[in-house]
């Protein structure tokens, strides 16, 4: 099989529009990113500035996605200090425009070769499936 599937846990806060992105943006990476980033487990880290959707124009500004091995990880990095002083910090700026999920990730990593009927399939020089 040419496929690597990895699980992960992650918390992804997602940002509307702030009315002040100058503001925010300060506030974001002076309060809460150099403490948040620090929680203990983290595996990745993703920020996502949000560039539109279909439609046109977001409601959304941005995603900040935090990878942990497993959801017992991402516990204990909300518990910690660091995530509880994270936690307080988003709020002070950030409690009208935030929502916070939590969810199971599975990735999968496309190798060159597979097709797009059957990810699982690799096809060979001479069209043979291997």
């Amino acid at each position: 099989m040419n496929r690597d599937i990895a699980a992960m846990y992650k918390m992804t806060i997602i940002f509307r529009k702030p009315e002040d992105t100058d503001q925010f943006e300060d506030q974001w990476a002076t309060q809460f990113l150099p403490i948040a980033e620090q929680m203990p487990g983290i595996k990745r880290i993703a920020v996502c500035p949000v560039d539109g959707e279909p439609s046109g124009v977001s409601d959304f500004y941005k995603l900040h996605e935090f990878y942990f091995e497993k959801r017992e990880d991402l516990e204990r990095a909300l518990t910690s200090e660091k995530g509880e002083r994270a936690g307080r910090a988003l709020m002070n700026f950030g409690h009208k425009i935030s929502t916070i999920l939590f969810s199971e990730v599975f990735e999968e990593e496309r190798k060159p070769g597979l097709t797009e009927k059957s990810p699982t399939t690799n096809v060979g020089e001479a069209g043979q499936t291997s």
